[in-house]
């Protein structure tokens, strides 16, 4: 099984490509959808993740956990993140943090 995740990452990572400001993807296996994958704005979070329940991340134990947000924080190596609890952080985070992570959004155009 590890194999077969393997392969489909090094399969997905050959059709990335970037556009502008987000990641233009074919999907392989000639399914025919176009996607971009980015990263929320803050500007999106209060638009489509109006509650904080909304908002909360959890990492593969289920834990919690904070995640960064495209749009920059209070200083050039900040960038706005969302808390454990789902506030958003528009002051924002260290983006050399290891501990903070990141939640893609896709949009999917079949």
């Amino acid at each position: 099984k590890d194999e077969e995740i393997e392969k489909w990452v090094r399969n997905w990572m050959t059709y990335y490509k970037v556009d502008g400001e987000d990641q233009e993807v074919t999907i392989p296996g000639g399914s025919g959808i176009d996607c971009k994958v980015f990263l929320l704005s803050v500007e999106e979070v209060d638009q489509y993740l109006k509650s904080d329940d909304l908002r909360v991340a959890r990492d593969k134990d289920g834990a919690p956990v904070w995640w960064s947000l495209r749009s920059p924080g209070s200083n050039p190596n900040n960038a706005a993140a969302v808390s454990p609890s789902g506030w958003l952080d528009r002051s924002g985070d260290s983006v050399n943090d290891g501990s903070v992570g990141v939640r893609p959004a896709l949009w999917l155009n079949p």
